[in-house]
Parts: C-alpha cells; sequence; structure tokens
C-alpha cells in the first residue's frame, strides 16, 4: 500500500530503544498469517479505522522476543516493560510527528481486547506478548497524544 512506501515511511522512536526508528508497517488485515508476515518488517499498525492524530485509539503490535525466524525485527519491543507512566515517544509520519504521552500500563490475557481505550482522546496502545520468549499474556502500553508538529 501507499503507506508502506519507503519513500513514505512512517516510524516510532521509544526512548529506550537508542535512536534506531522502528519502522511502521500499516496491516490491511486482522489475520494472524498476514500479521506475523508484517512484523518481520517492523512494527504492525492494525486496521482498526483511526489514524495518528485523530479522536481513538491505534493499536500497533510488535515482537519483544523470539527465534530467527520471526526475522530482524524479533526484538522490537524488547523494553517495552521499561517505559514507565509519564514517558513519551514519537510517532513520525509524512504528514507530521506526534508526541505521545505514556498514561497506564497492564498486563492481560490475549483475548482481553476489551482494556483497550473506548473514549474521544487521541490515544496509542502498543502491544507485545509478555514475558519476554513466550506468548503467554500481552502487555499493554497505553498513550496519549501531547504534542503534535506538522510538517511543512
Amino acid at each position: 500500500t501507499e503507506k508502506n512506501n519507503p519513500e513514505m515511511q512512517s516510524v516510532i522512536r521509544l526512548p529506550n530503544a537508542g535512536e534506531e526508528p522502528l519502522p511502521l508497517v500499516y496491516s490491511d488485515t486482522l489475520e494472524e498469517d498476514k500479521i506475523q508476515e508484517y512484523l518481520k518488517e517492523g512494527a504492525v499498525v492494525l486496521p482498526l479505522g483511526v489514524a495518528f492524530g485523530e479522536p481513538g485509539n491505534v493499536v500497533v503490535t510488535a515482537h519483544s522476543s523470539g527465534t530467527a525466524a520471526f526475522g530482524s525485527f524479533r526484538f522490537a519491543f524488547a523494553k517495552l516493560s521499561e517505559l514507565e507512566v509519564g514517558n513519551e515517544f514519537t510517532v513520525t509520519t509524512p504528514t507530521a510527528t506526534y508526541r505521545y504521552r505514556v498514561y497506564k500500563k497492564e498486563i492481560v490475557w490475549p483475548h482481553q481486547v476489551d482494556k483497550l481505550p473506548q473514549d474521544d482522546r487521541s490515544t496509542v496502545t502498543l502491544v507485545t506478548c509478555w514475558p519476554l520468549w513466550t506468548n503467554f499474556k500481552r502487555l499493554l502500553v497505553h498513550a496519549e497524544l501531547v504534542g503534535t508538529e506538522y510538517e511543512l
């Protein structure tokens, strides 16, 4: 898709992941097999109908550990558990940079998607498997938009 064009690449920068921006891959499906393929290319934005900066919740998922078969981004969210309430991260798209501040962390069972925010704030939920080296539970890191800088 156009959003996955390398020249139009969106990235997420987490404060504890060094300076290396993590590519965002926009999934066009919720099919597990396809998402697993996309996870080899970076962090995956699920197709839930909300864009960064808009009211609603954007879900971004990535691997936190795994074998080489998971690809070069298998440790993309390895340090996600180190993000604390009050920490900030950015999402940069071709049109803007969005700054989000973490307001909550929780560990849930994989089926507990009702834990996603359901309000009018502009939020992002970062999701990865937990604990490391398992797919037993999910770590959710919820953050809300605190600033936007538009590209001119």
